[in-house]
């Protein structure tokens, strides 16, 4: 089934849907797996239990076929999420396009400090994950690999939200706002280029050293963590004028 007749389907199910919206890589067209699938946010005035009971073998259906469920939100909820998702909701504004109603994405205004306090929070969460899968990987090579490639794409949404903080001029792809970014701060953008070559099956591992590779990887999550903890509040910039 595709997007936009799943939107269809569901529109016409829920007489309450505002919007019905396709986003991420499927719109962007940066997909760093092999295989991508699509993301979907269903917005609407209000959802009750028969309301998830009505579409659930739609999502049925449309899970069958490789794609998450659904991202659902009523109106009010997604205009109240910004404060505590900014990262989610300036990525979806900059990469969707709507299915079925109307553009209620693009009238959410995100907060810079909110934005600033999300992406530290995310580093350092991502920083003690790195610190935890090494140490659970015992030394081997695979499951090292592994680490990498399966926090990739994580850890290139948070670069690209760091960059929202010190640049206007945000690529959609996430290996080219990475590479943005180290024109702020000493990236090392090879490192994630790498990875992600790696990830798409591109590139032999035999052919680079895993534990030289982690430790860069690494770096770069310290170094960008660095950088947004130093970051002064708008309410401190006012404060210093």
């Amino acid at each position: 089934m595709k997007p936009d007749r799943f939107a269809q389907l569901l529109a016409a199910a829920l007489p309450g849907t505002h919007m019905v919206a396709l986003y991420g890589s499927a719109v962007s067209g940066d997909q760093i797996s092999p295989c991508s699938d699509y993301d979907i946010l269903l917005v609407c005035e209000n959802f009750t239990m028969d309301d998830l009971k009505l579409i659930t073998p739609l999502v049925r259906r449309w899970m069958l076929e490789g794609n998450p469920p659904p991202l659902l939100f009523t109106r009010t909820n997604l205009e109240q999420a910004a404060d505590v998702f900014p990262i989610e909701i300036l990525d979806m504004q900059q990469a969707h396009r709507v299915l079925s109603g109307d553009d209620v994405l693009s009238g959410i205004v995100v907060s810079r400090d909110n934005l600033r306090l999300q992406v530290e929070r995310e580093l350092r969460e991502k920083r003690i994950s790195l610190y935890e899968g090494y140490l659970a990987a015992g030394g081997r090579p695979r499951r090292l690999w592994r680490l990498m490639t399966d926090s990739l794409t994580s850890v290139l949404v948070i670069f690209r939200a760091a960059l929202r903080l010190l640049d206007d001029n945000i690529p959609m792809h996430k290996i080219a706002a990475a590479e943005r970014l180290a024109h702020h701060l000493p990236l090392d953008s090879d490192v994630l280029r790498k990875i992600a070559l790696v990830r798409q099956k591109k590139l032999a591992t035999r052919k680079l050293d895993c534990e030289a590779l982690f430790a860069r990887y690494l770096e770069n999550v310290e170094k960008v963590t660095a950088v947004v903890d130093a970051l002064p509040t708008q309410a401190n910039a006012g404060e210093s004028k």
